[in-house]
């Protein structure tokens, strides 16, 4: 008797699926500077505040051990330090987001400017090292300003100038102009308003509050 013709499996397919491509960081500065902000968790700046709320609410027992009245205070500490980082990357993401546009703008004619003063002086026997320091200082003056703080155009309509906001641009100018001479901004380094006016400006502090009481109504709202 023939032996029976043996049947082959079906070859496998070999062929596998694409690599999902990675998500975007929503905040675009945090994408390209890769700096302080904060990941996003589940818990709100409402649950953190109750949080904080429930554990001063513990301390004040005067029968609570001194073991427990130490975690509390540091879990009170750590709690409000996460409230104050979570604030300041929600602040500097709406800024981002409002100013983006008129940044760019103003970077790329910055850009455009460096470029064709670059070619000019490579033509000239003589250079002109304040105009291209200029230039450099006012193209970093859009990439890298401030995160927290509002933006001040480089270039006001006419019309549009005040003496408090010309001085603020002159100062922060200023501040860029000194890192671009002294070699430029590090990998990842980000300006903030304390950078350039030492202490927290007043804008910062009337958003924080107004930011603040915003969530407290929110609060009471669900604890009524």
């Amino acid at each position: 008797m023939p032996p029976k013709p043996t049947s082959n499996p079906p070859p496998t397919s070999t062929t596998t699926k694409p690599k999902p491509k990675p998500k975007k960081h929503p905040n675009p500065l945090a994408r390209k500077y890769g700096h302080h902000l904060t990941p996003k968790t589940s818990e709100s700046l409402s649950t953190l505040r109750k949080q904080v709320r429930d554990a001063q609410r513990l301390l004040k027992r005067d029968s609570l051990p001194a073991t427990q009245q130490q975690e509390l205070q540091r879990k009170v500490k750590a709690l409000k330090i996460q409230i104050e980082d979570r604030m300041r990357s929600s602040r500097e993401e709406k800024l981002w987001a409002k100013y983006k546009y008129i940044r760019f703008v103003e970077q790329k004619k910055c850009t455009r400017k460096l470029k064709a003063l670059r070619t000019q002086l490579s033509t000239q026997d003589t250079k002109d090292p304040t105009a291209l320091h200029e230039a450099e200082t006012n193209l970093a003056y859009t990439i890298h300003y401030p995160a927290d703080l509002k933006y001040i155009s480089l270039f006001p309509k006419e019309g549009m100038q005040d003496p408090v906001t010309d001085a603020r641009r002159k100062r922060i100018w200023e501040v860029v102009s000194g890192r671009v001479r002294n070699g430029g901004f590090g990998k990842g380094e980000v300006l903030r308003g304390r950078d350039v006016f030492g202490e927290s400006s007043k804008e910062e502090e009337e958003d924080a509050v107004e930011e603040s009481e915003k969530e407290e109504e929110g609060d009471d709202f669900f604890l009524e």
